[in-house]
Order: structure tokens, then C-alpha cells, then sequence
């Protein structure tokens, strides 16, 4: 389905350009009375609807993938993309809530990752909008 195609291609390029671009506060590398350069990036509201619509999206690709018939290799690529940027924006979101949560920690290999997914996410949505055929991508 069209909607879904460009839904995953824009949540992948948001999340890629977040986790690689604009956010440079690793693991305590920031002071903390230095002012936060992108607060939107750290807002709860932002972190929780860019979890809900990539994983959202990459459920529904497993679905109906993009013009071939076999129904989990049509869109590989994205699908992992946009699942492991969602746990990462999962964990940021709980981090951020008053009452601070964790993921379990299955997933802090992902989370521990976090440039690398927002490098796969970029990889994901550049070629999935040149390639939206081809097969694992």
C-alpha cells in the first residue's frame, strides 16, 4: 500500500537523521548546565508519536509490502529499520517520563546502538525510495 511506502520511508529519514545528525548528547558527554541545542528532540509528546508511527508502519509493511507477493521479504530492510528505531525512541521516551522506566534488557543491545540503527534507518529509507521494488529492500 502507497500510504504505508512513504510513511516508512519518512519515519526511517526522521529517525536516521535524529540518531546521527541531531543528536550529540551521548551518554553524559553533555554538561548539564549547557543549554540543549534541539529541545523538541527530547520531548516527550515527539518521542512517543515517532515510536507509535514507525512501529505502526513496520508492522503494517510486513503485511503489504511494496509490489512483490511474498509477504515478509518484500520490505526487509525498512521493516528492520524502522523496528529497531522504534525501540530506540521507546527507550528515550520512557527515560523521559517523570516517573522514569526502562526497556527490558533484551533490548539495550539495540539501544546501546543507537548511531548505527540511525544509520541503517537512513540507509533503509534512501534505498527503499530509489528501489521500492526490489526485492529485501
Amino acid at each position: 500500500m502507497l500510504p504505508f511506502y512513504y510513511l516508512s520511508i519518512t519515519t526511517n529519514l526522521i529517525m536516521g537523521l535524529v540518531l546521527v545528525f541531531f543528536d550529540k548528547s551521548k551518554k553524559g558527554i553533555e554538561p548539564a548546565d549547557r543549554e540543549i541545542k534541539y529541545p523538541v528532540l527530547k520531548d516527550t509528546t515527539f518521542l512517543l508519536l515517532i515510536t507509535i508511527f514507525s512501529g505502526f508502519t513496520a508492522i503494517s509493511k510486513m503485511l503489504s509490502p511494496v509490489g512483490t507477493n511474498i509477504i515478509i521479504l518484500g520490505d526487509f530492510v525498512p521493516v528492520i529499520a524502522g523496528l529497531a528505531g522504534a525501540i530506540v525512541f521507546l527507550g528515550r521516551y520512557l527515560k523521559s517520563l517523570p516517573q522514569q522506566k526502562r526497556l527490558p534488557d533484551f533490548f539495550n543491545f539495540i539501544v546501546d546502538y543507537d548511531e548505527i540503527v540511525g544509520f541503517v534507518c537512513l540507509f533503509a529509507a534512501g534505498m527503499h525510495l530509489l528501489f521500492p521494488k526490489v526485492m529485501f529492500l
